[in-house]
């Protein structure tokens, strides 16, 4: 759960609830499924391990 209040929150009090899937996806499952590409996963994994911020 969230919580975002003026004056951070523009529009008024925010709240967010965020639900986790059962099984978790994947970062090849994200390629897998098209929604990046193999080339940029190998260049997160490259950045990931590199410490990259």
């Amino acid at each position: 759960m969230n919580a975002v209040i003026p004056p951070l929150s523009l529009v008024g009090p925010i709240l967010t609830i965020r639900k986790f899937a059962r099984i978790p996806i994947t970062a090849q499952t994200l390629v897998d499924l098209g929604s990046i590409p193999q080339e940029a996963l190998e260049f997160l994994k490259a950045c990931v391990q590199a410490k990259l911020n």
